[in-house]
């Protein structure tokens, strides 16, 4: 008895292998996938510092509201500059780069913006005693969308 032979005398164990077709098959999906992995890399490096703008502009928000919540409730009289500030009126407008309390420039942050609104704004202890007012610190990225913090204030 004899082993059935391929058309050209070889086993049939010693044929193995790909066709050439299974070949390029093979490497146009494997380059899709490349191709996709590798769009989803550049998406994210390109967008790498997005979270890290909008961490630093929650973290100047969240300091100046810090500054301000500690100041009084009513309008106090003062000279004029920030490092004077000793109420919560005194900060309603403002809009400049970031400052620390005394008005120096932070290293770091200059290209972003700082606006303070104060509503309504308590000007004695006459007007509405117990109305709370809104603080709203909106701190603006180099690039990037807004990031607006807002609390509410009353004389305690």
């Amino acid at each position: 008895m004899t082993l059935h032979a391929s058309r050209r005398g070889v086993s049939p164990h010693r044929m193995c292998g790909f066709t050439l077709v299974e070949l390029v098959v093979s490497i146009a999906v494997l380059a899709i996938a490349a191709g996709g992995i590798l769009l989803g890399i550049a998406y994210t490096t390109r967008h790498s510092a997005d979270p890290v703008m909008e961490q630093q502009s929650i973290n100047i928000a969240e300091a100046y509201l810090d500054e301000i919540e500690a100041q009084s409730y009513f309008a106090l009289p003062n000279p004029p500059g920030r490092q004077n500030y000793n109420d919560i009126c005194d900060y309603n407008g403002l809009s400049q780069p970031p400052t620390d309390q005394t008005g120096a420039a932070v290293s770091g942050v200059t290209n972003y913006s700082v606006a303070v609104s104060v509503s309504p704004c308590p000007t004695s202890a006459t007007s509405t005693p117990y109305a709370p007012a809104t603080i709203s610190v909106s701190v603006t990225p180099p690039a990037g969308p807004a990031v607006t913090l807002s609390v509410l204030r009353a004389n305690y």
